[in-house]
């Protein structure tokens, strides 16, 4: 028997192996805890929009943990700390830093869309935290004087209208600028699943009359954006 014949099994099944090795991601998480009510507790990677990876559950020791996942392509993630949700990472090839402040927040950076998705949450929970404040705001200032004359209800929906405003043009540009890859995708599809308001609306198709074709082909696209009553 020729030795080419004899090798070429063998060639094959080193083929195939090292093709399956290079489809697969690892990536590294090393953990960091300032939350003294994290103690001891698990954390875990929940996988949105139905993706799926190994190794997305481990305990925090005095303040530290590490994580391996495996996967394939790049799927965003949902952080969470003894079941409750403290944020966002997307799990992808790399050495990541997950860092969970003393409020009970992850911050996950060390790769390019961890680091935007970073960015963009930490301006994101900036407005939230405005909104909250100024709820606080009109709320203490009207609990014993109330507000006869609604000079103060005027101008706290005046303010929460701007903030409101800026949320939704932060998103818009969020997601326009990340079309080509899984962020744009998966939180276009968490903005379908907020309830349709007139200005959600509006957000949305300005959001699909920038939208490449290929954004618009994708299947889960697709399939959303039919079922809540949008036309691509």
């Amino acid at each position: 028997m020729p030795m080419t014949r004899f090798y070429a099994p063998i060639l094959l099944i080193i083929t195939v192996c090292l093709t399956m090795t290079s489809c697969a991601s690892t990536c590294e998480i090393f953990g960091s805890n300032s939350n003294p009510s994290f103690e001891d507790k698990k954390v875990a990677l929940v996988p949105e929009n139905n993706g799926d990876f190994d190794g997305s559950e481990e305990t925090i020791t005095h303040g530290t943990f590490i994580m391996t996942c495996t996967g394939g392509a790049p799927q965003l993630c949902r952080i969470t700390v003894g079941g409750d949700p403290v944020g966002f990472m997307v799990v992808e090839n790399g050495k990541l830093d997950m860092d969970l402040d003393k409020k009970g927040n992850a911050t996950v950076s060390g790769t390019n869309l961890n680091n935007k998705l970073a960015r963009y949450l930490s301006k994101m929970n900036a407005i939230e935290f405005e909104l909250a404040r100024q709820d606080l705001f009109y709320t203490s200032a009207t609990l014993f004087d109330g507000d006869p004359d609604g000079i103060l209800h005027r101008e706290f929906q005046a303010r929460c209208r701007n903030l409101l405003d800026s949320r939704r043009e932060l998103q818009t540009e969020f997601i326009t600028s990340n079309f080509d890859n899984v962020l744009g995708k998966d939180f276009f599809l968490q903005l379908l699943n907020e309830p349709p308001t007139p200005e959600r609306k509006a957000q949305v198709e300005q959001i699909l009359k920038k939208a490449p074709k290929n954004f618009k082909k994708d299947e889960d696209i697709r399939r959303f954006v039919t079922q809540t009553g949008y036309k691509l």
